[in-house]
């Protein structure tokens, strides 16, 4: 009976951890959406971009002009992933806020 209920739970714990490694957007994925053309690919992207910035506003510093717009951000945003081809595989959260503080940084 302990063999099983081991068992059990050495699936569960691999099976939870692949789930989450499935779970975040790679900045690949989010700058496929920006640039895709398709209204809710591209609003996808402008979502995903303003809701990491609103979700990190009261833990980060942010110096954003107070007349940047969601579409000012997300153009900030697919330029800096551009511009960092090479770090297209990490977690696209981070790369939003790389982006937001290397175009508006703080004096």
């Amino acid at each position: 009976m302990k063999k099983i209920i081991l068992a059990v739970v050495f699936v569960l714990l691999f099976s939870s951890h692949a789930l989450c490694e499935n779970q975040f957007v790679s900045g690949k994925q989010l700058l496929v959406n920006c640039e895709s053309g398709v209204d809710y690919a591209e609003g996808n992207c402008r979502g995903y971009v303003s809701g990491v910035f609103d979700n990190s506003i009261n833990i980060n510093k942010q110096c954003l002009p107070q007349n940047a717009t969601s579409g000012l951000r997300t153009k900030v945003v697919v330029e800096y992933l551009k511009k960092h081809p090479e770090r297209l595989s990490t977690s696209a959260s981070i790369l939003v806020l790389a982006a937001i503080n290397e175009a508006f940084p703080c004096e």
